[in-house]
């Protein structure tokens, strides 16, 4: 679960405001701005996935 705990918060891609976390939804993490209300979104750093060659190989 998404906590909303970053060392700064995201700059709002409207105004010089910043944005307060609302949550995680897929590989989104949403925000809203503190100045004007704006909702928007980031990507969520994708966990690395297992190489399908190495799961296919039985040595």
């Amino acid at each position: 679960m998404f906590t909303g705990t970053s060392p700064q918060p995201p700059a709002c891609p409207v105004c010089p405001g910043r944005g307060v976390p609302l949550g995680q939804l897929g590989r989104l993490r949403w925000y809203r701005c503190r100045d004007c209300g704006i909702d928007f979104n980031r990507r969520a750093k994708a966990s690395p996935s297992p190489s399908p060659q190495a799961a296919g190989r039985a040595s």
